[in-house]
């Protein structure tokens, strides 16, 4: 795993994460593929800034693969990943809380 401190963040786990929607499609548990989000995005960038921004992107994806619309999907991605975050230690990072309430509402 890459650094976790705030110098180690990055889009390189971003621009790579994309396909593993295709591995996570028949994984209906958000849990279970938030661990498989944080491994794979972990193997460069591992502070949770950028790994929450692979989470966000791959629910987005996700709900588009299975159909809905782009607003549906960033709607339903919002609230999966708020709840998350209401239950880990992302407080270091609450600008994503903020978007994603605002998102959600």
């Amino acid at each position: 795993m890459r650094g976790r401190d705030a110098n180690s963040n990055g889009n390189g786990s971003l621009m790579r994460i994309a396909p593993l929607v295709f591995v996570l499609r028949h994984v209906a548990d958000f849990t279970a593929r938030v661990k498989i989000v944080k491994r794979y995005s972990a193997l460069t960038h591992g502070h949770p800034r950028s790994v929450l921004a692979c989470i966000v992107y791959i629910e987005i994806l996700q709900n588009l693969f299975n159909g809905k619309s782009l607003e549906k999907a960033i709607d339903a991605a919002s609230k999966y990943c708020v709840e998350y975050l209401k239950k880990t230690n992302f407080s270091i990072i609450s600008e994503y809380l903020t978007v994603l309430l605002a998102q959600s509402q």
